[in-house]
């Protein structure tokens, strides 16, 4: 298809099939899982500048990134010096599973807040191989690119959903676990809210939250209604969002990684522009230092470029009155792949 049709269907009215609702969390819809396109940007728009590069950038995000990348780090030498010692035949990395544990914990400091988040690094230990379940994870391996591809052909369809069931498949339980999963970390944070002063909102004050994207959620109302989102709703959205990143983000990190350990060139360019351009004090360095160093940008742009980290097809349904593309008329109703 052309940039035309692309244009046509994911920017012309196209709505979004009946497919999405094995993304409703909670029972209810997201942001993602939203059929219609004004409510998906009404949603988007209650938390979208928390992830603007000029949020990101904030002194509060950056330490809850640096301080969970230094525990990794601290790990991997740990984990070096253990496999030294046993003549190079320490425990076996997971690597995926590290890089995993550092996005749960990133994420979830950010969303809610540095006293709600996991802690999933604090389990590392040099003397397993650190899998999902020795750390706690498999909660949340639903949201992994093995299970969730089991998991969107059973629910994709409704005659596979009965099919599903009739075999006792275990796909909505796992769901279900995740779902308690997160409404636990919700109940943490409204939790810590509760003991905030009196004189200053508790999504604004420091160390509760800073304005994250669950703290958003919990205040936002409908400029035109005034509704809240209800609890439900809310956990929707939030836990659409903690499996948005839980295997993606992870994933090109891995790719990168292994990428970089073959090529020792690229190695040295990357350690060269790094020595170079970061201040010698870590706490003089700054995101926008890193943002724009040239050759890492390229080196993330192009593990971007090469690993496929979403590989289902984004649904929409032809609109009424059907619609012509690139010559053929599609009538009204046709889901579009």
């Amino acid at each position: 298809m052309t940039n035309e049709g692309i244009r046509l269907v994911y920017g012309g009215g196209f709505e979004r099939s009946a497919w999405y609702e094995i993304f409703h969390n909670f029972g209810k819809q997201n942001m993602f899982s939203f059929k219609s396109s004004q409510a998906h940007i009404t949603r988007r728009r209650i938390y979208a500048m928390n992830y603007s590069k000029s949020a990101i950038s904030q002194p509060h995000v950056q330490n809850i990134i640096k301080t969970r990348i230094s525990q990794l780090t601290r790990y991997i030498a740990q984990q070096a010096s253990s496999t030294d010692r046993m003549d190079g035949k320490g425990s076996p990395l997971v690597v995926r599973n590290l890089l995993r544990a550092l996005q749960a914990d990133v994420f979830t400091a950010f969303a809610f807040s540095e006293t709600v988040g996991t802690n999933f690094l604090n389990k590392l230990d040099v003397s397993r191989a650190n899998t999902s379940e020795e750390l706690g994870m498999d909660v949340i391996d639903l949201f992994h690119e093995d299970k969730r591809d089991a998991f969107f052909f059973w629910e994709s369809e409704s005659p596979f959903k009965y099919v599903a069931r009739l075999l006792g498949w275990d796909g909505p339980i796992a769901h279900k676990n995740a779902e308690t999963w997160v409404s636990n970390l919700i109940s943490g944070y409204e939790a810590s809210l509760q003991v905030a002063p009196k004189d200053m909102h508790p999504v604004v004050q420091k160390g509760l939250g800073d304005n994250s994207v669950y703290g958003k959620m919990l205040v936002w109302k409908n400029p035109q209604t005034g509704r809240q989102l209800s609890r439900e709703e809310r956990a929707s959205e939030i836990m659409d969002h903690v499996g948005a990143g839980q295997d993606p983000v992870p994933a090109v990190l891995e790719y990168i990684i292994r990428r970089i350990s073959l090529h020792p060139d690229v190695q040295a360019c990357l350690c060269q522009e790094l020595t170079t351009s970061l201040p010698c004090q870590s706490e003089e360095r700054r995101y926008a230092i890193v943002d724009a160093l040239p050759y890492l940008n390229a080196v993330v742009l192009e593990g971007l470029r090469l690993v496929d980290t979403i590989d289902s097809y984004q649904r929409r349904v032809v609109p009424k009155g059907g619609s012509t593309i690139e010559g053929y008329y599609l009538p009204a109703g046709v889901r579009f792949f």
